[in-house]
């Protein structure tokens, strides 16, 4: 589904919102940043209640919008210096894909304060669908690696 497609998509349906619970399904194993990534989905989904809320307001929407963006950016500094230090090869994909993500956030952050709900949506969408197909991809396979070639340094619960 390409861009157009979404948004129609979203604009056109209903407003009804599973949440993407945390869950054991989403660990790699390494205990800190399992925690980061449980406080990164809870700020989609607070995002999401805000959004949706009856008593939504730019200024409630730009609070978690630069809570999420500082998290999350400190969060990538911690991923990528665990990448670093343990000399894992999929270092520069990963940052590569964290500079990626970061760009596209900071270009979004008018549309999401805006209060175009279409457009908010949109941007939730693709927030919780990155972590989700991040965290179950990427962070999975270097946790993998790490596994692998450093077996005493993860949690294995």
């Amino acid at each position: 589904m390409n861009d157009n497609e979404l948004f129609d998509h979203l604009k056109n349906r209903e407003r009804k919102y599973a949440p993407i619970k945390w869950s054991n399904k989403l660990k790699i194993g390494y205990s800190v940043i399992d925690q980061h990534h449980k406080k990164l989905f809870g700020l989609v989904q607070e995002l999401h209640d805000i959004i949706h809320s009856d008593h939504s307001d730019k200024a409630s929407i730009e609070r978690i919008a630069i809570s999420l963006r500082t998290y999350t950016i400190y969060h990538f500094g911690v991923e990528e210096r665990i990448l670093k230090m343990y000399n894992c090869p999929l270092y520069n994909e990963h940052k590569r894909q964290h500079t990626e993500f970061i760009s596209t956030i900071e270009r979004c952050f008018s549309e999401l304060i805006s209060g175009n709900s279409d457009a908010q949506d949109k941007i939730h969408e693709f927030l919780l669908n990155w972590l989700v197909d991040h965290v179950r991809g990427s962070d999975r396979k270097w946790g993998d690696w790490i596994r692998q070639h450093y077996p005493n340094v993860l949690d294995l619960d």
